[in-house]
């Protein structure tokens, strides 16, 4: 597989444009080729979603509402509905290192979520500002505080997949999403559902 980086959302602010300017779909889920993609990851999609409201209940409703708000300002709804996540996208990171770094993009109780596939033999994830290395496998699903904790995956043989979902704060933030609370150990053992979460202020 041929090394590579391509960062995919259905309503972002691109590289290089003000929160001023308008929201807009990545050029690649706008080909029939991306549409093809958006279908097939649909089910994986979901499921993501489904490890997010257990762990950040709130979350995910911020995420929902921010989804059900971006339908309405994007060129084509198609690709929101087609996305089903409430993440604002997904990186995917083929056959590279990943150098020690945080992902300043969102906020600090925001979880991103790492999924990697594969046939490269024994790797770990660095999560250098604990000191500890996670296992990470092939199939290894790991939720992770990328704005607080430093972290990278080194050099691996081929071949390696990463699927990372992630959230940005100034599309939450033009659209006045209000803060989410941390999420904490008592609101998912009493399988908090995140409905104390105020909902986004449409414009």
């Amino acid at each position: 597989m041929v090394p590579g980086h391509l960062n995919l959302s259905p309503a972002w602010y691109q590289r290089g444009h003000a929160v001023n300017s308008e929201l807009a779909t990545s050029a690649s889920l706008r080909t029939p080729q991306g549409r093809d993609w958006l279908e097939a990851i649909q089910e994986t999609n979901e499921i993501i979603a489904a490890i997010l409201y257990v762990i950040h209940p709130e979350l995910h409703r911020a995420g929902m509402n921010a989804m059900r708000y971006l339908r309405n300002v994007v060129g084509d709804p198609k690709v929101v509905d087609t996305w089903s996540s409430p993440f604002n996208g997904v990186s995917v990171i083929v056959n590279r290192e990943t150098p020690d770094h945080r992902d300043f993009n969102g906020r600090g109780d925001w979880y991103d979520i790492l999924a990697s596939i594969g046939s490269y033999p024994d790797l770990h994830l660095d999560l250098s500002s604990l000191g500890v290395a996670v296992d990470y496998q092939p199939g290894t699903i790991l939720p992770i505080l990328g704005k607080i904790l430093r972290h990278r995956v080194r050099r691996s043989a081929p071949d390696r997949v990463c699927y990372a979902w992630w959230f940005r704060d100034n599309v939450h933030r033009n659209m006045d999403s209000v803060l989410t609370r941390w999420a904490n150990q008592t609101d998912i053992s009493h399988a908090y559902d995140g409905s104390n979460y105020n909902h986004v202020a449409m414009k």
